[in-house]
């Protein structure tokens, strides 16, 4: 019982982790957009960092979705359930971490070519 529960617990952090790096890093991309760049990237450009708060926000919304997986398999959850009370949680979760992992490449890409289109600018 002691190892379903410690699965139980380690799949929730994880998903709080998710959606605070998410939502933080949302605002970040927004803040950088705002206050550092303060010029409008090339089309393409801006088509990353959309993209990448796009991914962003399904990973917020996939992880509410499966926090609530893990609530309702912690309801069921009987002395004598096994791991098949978490593995409605796990498609979710697998979603949600590849949301965030677009999203995270989305803002490096967004990044690179707002520096390298920076770094153009000034030399040429």
């Amino acid at each position: 019982m002691d190892n379903i529960q410690n699965a139980f617990n380690l799949a929730s952090y994880l998903d709080k982790q998710i959606i605070s790096l998410s939502t933080g890093l949302l605002a970040v991309s927004i803040t950088f957009i705002k206050e550092i760049v303060k010029t409008t990237p090339k089309v393409w450009m801006q088509n990353f960092l959309y993209l990448s708060w796009f991914f962003y926000l399904l990973a917020v919304c996939v992880g509410l979705l499966t926090m609530g997986k893990l609530t309702s398999a912690s309801l069921e959850l009987q002395p004598t359930a096994g791991k098949e009370s978490l593995d409605a949680a796990m498609p979710f979760a697998l979603i949600q971490e590849g949301f965030f992992l677009f999203g995270v490449a989305c803002t490096i890409l967004y990044g690179i070519a707002v520096a390298v289109g920076i770094r153009r600018n000034r030399s040429g």
